[in-house]
């Protein structure tokens, strides 16, 4: 049977870290949340795209403990094995045990893909928001105005971005895990984090919309489609590949190519 031709790659950006660091001086362990990585995954891949791996320094990924409880599947446990046996199909088929490291990524590079996905658990918070390797990366992909999503605390990518002159994606709406959802996180880790996402992001110009604690929630505003927690998962992967199907339909020319 002949194989399908790609539609084009997906640049994904994880986190290193497999802690974050609270006030009180405790590490509390985090990593990737499978679900949130999981689910939109087999959407792209499903709608004919290939994807590569990237993280700050191309370390092995760690997985978040608390994304293996079943409650974030709804009690489906075939739902999380699967999810489980694509991420181990990643690693033989794709790079996603050893990342591209982020400086690693030339322009040339960047220029071959047609998107990128940053998923949550708190990593993000902890190594990706001030990650200037990733601000050259994620530049491309906004001066391009190539689909770029992120869900839960992976929009702390974002604020990698921030410059003394302010930030690119300022003006625009986006959703994130909100402050009643990381107080609940808080209250169980007995512990502070040490910066509320939402509030940073707010800070940086952007316009944050959520839902109720634990509710899914998407939002998308240009080439930049956000979801809030690990129940936005589903549709947040829908509303990306939409996107991405539109921006490789158009040909990848952008709303803000003019300004390149």
């Amino acid at each position: 049977m002949a194989q399908t031709a790609s539609k084009g790659k997906v640049l994904i950006i994880l986190s290193g870290a497999n802690t974050i660091h609270l006030k009180e001086g405790k590490d509390q362990k985090t990593g990737y949340f499978l679900s949130e990585l999981g689910h939109p995954l087999m959407k792209i891949l499903e709608a004919g795209y290939d994807v590569v791996f990237a993280n700050p320094t191309g370390t092995h990924p760690v997985q978040d403990p608390i994304s293996e409880l079943l409650i974030w599947f709804l009690g489906n446990y075939k739902e999380r094995e699967r999810e489980h046996a694509l991420i181990d199909k990643m690693k033989i088929e794709s790079n996603f045990a050893s990342p591209r490291p982020f400086a690693s990524l030339t322009d040339d590079d960047l220029s071959t893909f047609v998107g990128v996905f940053i998923p949550g658990g708190h990593a993000p918070m902890q190594d990706l928001h001030n990650d200037k390797e990733l601000a050259r990366i994620l530049g491309h992909f906004h001066r391009m105005a190539k689909p770029t999503g992120a869900i839960c605390h992976g929009p702390a990518a974002l604020l990698s971005t921030k410059t003394e002159e302010g930030c690119p994606y300022s003006g625009y709406k986006v959703t994130a895990y909100s402050n009643t959802e990381d107080k609940l996180n808080e209250i169980m880790w007995w512990g502070t984090l040490p910066y509320k996402l939402v509030d940073e992001l707010e800070k940086a110009g952007l316009k944050c919309e959520e839902t109720f604690p634990m509710g899914s929630k998407v939002t998308v505003d240009r080439e930049l489609v956000s979801g809030q927690n690990p129940s936005s998962a589903s549709a947040f992967g829908d509303a990306f590949v939409k996107k991405l199907n539109e921006s490789v339909t158009l040909g990848g020319t952008g709303v803000h190519a003019k300004e390149i």
